[in-house]
């Protein structure tokens, strides 16, 4: 099987493969399920057996994160400016309540939580693959700085895209191994983040009954 995607990679003019993979993980932004991990670990290898350029995936690669999550940080400012005027507009109680958040102290008060580590939570989004595609949603619903959402992204985007074809360059043909590990790394990470929400709710009630 790897002999195969080798061959029809080096099938592809070197370009092409560039453009795939902007692409690729531009798409993983707007559409979480697609495997743009797979891809990019596969890219490191596919780099070690001079199929493609190193340096030309991880450019392509970390453009297209950034890309995808610019997009998706001004589509939250959309969605917040959209939700205020069905909140002033919509004469129906049902929207009214629906949307009752987004002034007052609901949405404001989620702002300002987000924004007391905002820079470090955009960094670090990019390593959690449950999280990655609201991130960048969120920041824009709680107005952060586009320059520091921008910056933020970018370093956290050029580290995982880093690590990923690392791997996948010196695995070698036990690329695929990688995978596994990363499988293992989400699991782990999703437990813990089920588990911490668990006992947040757990704290609520516990805080009402008191």
């Amino acid at each position: 099987m790897t002999a195969d995607i080798i061959a029809f990679f080096q099938s592809l003019p070197e370009p092409l493969l560039y453009v795939f993979l902007f692409f690729s993980n531009f798409l993983e932004n707007i559409f979480p399920p697609w495997p743009a991990d797979v891809v990019n670990v596969m890219s490191g290898f596919l780099s070690a057996r001079g199929v493609l350029s190193y340096t030309g995936a991880f450019v392509s690669i970390t453009l297209g994160n950034t890309a995808g999550a610019v997009l998706m940080f001004f589509a939250g400012e959309k969605i917040l400016n959209f939700l205020k005027h069905l909140h002033v507009r919509s004469g129906n109680s049902f929207w009214k309540k629906m949307f009752a958040f987004v002034s007052g102290d609901g949405l404001e008060k989620t702002a300002e939580k987000f924004k007391k580590s905002e820079f470090v939570f955009v960094l670090l989004s990019r390593f959690f693959a449950g999280i990655r595609f609201f991130v960048s949603i969120v920041a824009g619903l709680a107005r952060m700085s586009f320059l520091n959402f921008f910056v933020a992204f970018s370093i956290g985007a050029s580290l995982w895209t880093f690590l990923l074809l690392t791997g996948g360059y010196f695995l070698g043909d036990r690329w695929e191994d990688f995978l596994e590990w990363l499988k293992i790394y989400n699991i782990a990470f999703f437990s813990l983040l089920v588990l911490m929400i668990l006992l947040w709710m757990l704290y609520q009630i516990t805080k009402r009954k008191t």
